[in-house]
């Protein structure tokens, strides 16, 4: 099993999307830590080692999420299996990626939703204003031909 998921992980190093944007998403059938998984046997360190050493080659980052913690489980063992990993373009691109852990229904797995934009919503920008620059020789001339 922990060989063909070195597999797994060497394929997806050979990808090179450049300076693309890049999410990968889907059911990992692995953990990045402890934390991640609750009952049965302890996890194999070396199985969440390949799986971290193949994130920090690639240059992606676990996206996070909200909600329940654990996206599998059976008998008695919960773990979150399923997640999206994104590069450092992805975020420049869509700073507002959001994942959601929806609740499980059908599966065994919890369905995850994805939304991302690349539109700001901040509120409105603050004004501000220093009244040094007042006292500066060219003031005048610079407000009267910027409005």
């Amino acid at each position: 099993m922990r060989a063909e998921r070195r597999e797994l992980w060497d394929e997806i190093r050979h990808i090179d999307p450049g300076n693309e944007p890049w999410l990968l998403g889907g059911d990992f059938n692995t953990i990045l830590g402890a934390h991640e998984r609750k009952g049965g046997a302890a996890p194999k360190i070396r199985t969440m080692e390949d799986f971290s050493d193949m994130l920090i080659d690639c240059g992606l980052q676990d996206a996070g999420f909200e909600g329940a913690q654990f996206t599998w489980s059976r008998n008695r063992l919960w773990q979150q299996l399923d997640r999206f990993l994104y590069s450092h373009t992805w975020l420049h691109s869509f700073p507002l990626t959001r994942i959601q852990h929806l609740t499980i229904n059908v599966s065994d797995h919890c369905p995850l939703l994805l939304t991302a934009s690349d539109e700001n919503k901040k509120g409105p920008t603050l004004f501000r204003f220093q009244n040094m620059w007042t006292k500066h020789h060219d003031f005048r001339n610079c407000v009267t031909t910027s409005w």
